[in-house]
């Protein structure tokens, strides 16, 4: 789609509907061209709002039992115009929350797009996008005492592509979808409506459809609760 309108058509058992819609440009876009290491500088200088690489970063968090370790993580210095990261002992499902994770502040609905390149990458290692409610008033702890994010995941491995891990007051509950692996990079789209539904789509490649995944609801983030969505390996 390009900026401006579009009308969107469907066909379904005979029946037939369009629907005109606004194409706007998107409010925040990174392709990481500009030169960055997160683990020397940090945020400064970069138009992320958090950043969680290094045990305590995310307060009173819970690390399940591992010990994250980010040895790299870097823009356009690895990799050429793109995020690099390299991390163990992470762990985004549950209860624990320990996981990599560069995120911006939305309060409301929300529509977030990663390409993700796991050509080389460890056994049973996601990574993709995660939406994370948190508590505002402890700089980004549990929202509510417990976790509650949606991770879409990429993760390339035993048939399974792609995966969406739901926390809802720190259960954890999977859709994985089967299909070929390994195919080493796949877009992901991860929306949020009317602030309490979750759907991940996928595809390989820039111009190919996307394909619905998987979906989940929080109905305890109704009412604009923000949230931080953004990149993340577990």
């Amino acid at each position: 789609l390009k900026v401006g309108s579009a009308n969107i058509s469907a066909s379904y058992a005979g029946f037939n509907g369009s629907q005109l819609v606004t194409v706007s440009l998107p409010r925040f876009t990174d392709d990481f061209s500009v030169t960055h290491d997160y683990l020397l500088n940090g945020l400064p200088g970069s138009t992320w709002d958090g950043l969680y690489s290094a045990p305590g970063d995310l307060p009173a968090g819970n690390n399940g039992g591992d010990s994250m370790n980010t040895v790299i993580a870097d823009a356009n210095v690895s990799t050429s115009a793109a995020l690099t990261v390299s991390a163990s002992g992470t762990t985004f499902e549950g209860a624990p929350d320990d996981g990599f994770f560069l995120f911006k502040v939305v309060p409301g609905d929300f529509q977030a797009i990663v390409h993700v390149d796991l050509s080389s990458h460890g056994a049973y290692q996601f990574a993709g996008l995660v939406a994370r409610a948190f508590n505002s008033t402890n700089g980004g702890g549990p929202y509510r005492g417990s976790e509650h994010n949606m991770a879409w995941w990429f993760f390339d491995q035993f048939s399974t592509p792609v995966s969406l891990r739901a926390t809802v007051n720190g259960a954890a509950t999977e859709q994985n979808l089967s299909g070929t692996t390994p195919v080493n990079t796949m877009w992901l789209l991860l929306t949020r409506l009317n602030g309490t539904n979750f759907t991940g789509y996928y595809k390989l490649n820039p111009t190919d459809p996307w394909t619905f995944g998987a979906s989940s609801v929080d109905a305890s983030l109704s009412n604009g609760v923000p949230v931080q969505i953004g990149l993340a390996q577990s």
